[in-house]
């Protein structure tokens, strides 16, 4: 399969080559436990194949966080710039905003980005951008980006 995008291809890949590596591993050790009339060896493959399953979800879920992630760098590169401005890392660490409120005054463009709890469905994080310039932010929300 081609992508355009080559951080889809290159999360795709890494996820690929870590399924493939850990199908391996699986396939020597049931070989090596699986002798016949070893009942220990048969109990060990099956907790071997209930880790993989396991595994399996978990892989999933990041090549999900990888794909959610190359979608945002595509978007912050194409509307705001690079991942590099002010706009860009904080899309990047928190998502799109919930809201965004956009004014112009005095020739200057006034963004004010806000993110909600959804359980409260109050802004926790506000964020202001002046001409693309992170100029203050408010909230609960304080990881450092």
């Amino acid at each position: 399969m081609v992508y355009a995008n080559p951080e889809t291809a290159l999360a795709l890949a890494r996820v690929e080559l870590e399924k493939a590596r850990e199908e391996e591993k699986a396939a020597v050790k049931e070989t090596i436990l699986a002798k016949p009339g070893n009942e220990l060896a048969r109990q060990a493959v099956q907790l071997q194949r209930e880790a993989e399953i396991k595994s399996q979800a978990t892989r999933a879920a990041g090549a999900k966080d990888a794909l959610e992630l190359a979608r945002r760098r595509r978007f912050v590169e194409e509307r705001y710039g690079g991942v590099n401005t002010d706009r860009g890392k904080v899309y990047m660490h928190y998502g799109p905003p919930d809201e965004i409120e956009q004014h112009s005054i005095q020739g200057k463009t006034f963004e004010f980005w806000k993110y909600r709890d959804a359980s409260k469905g109050k802004a926790v994080l506000e964020i202001q951008f002046e001409d693309g310039k992170q100029v203050q932010r408010k909230g609960g929300l304080t990881a450092d980006i």
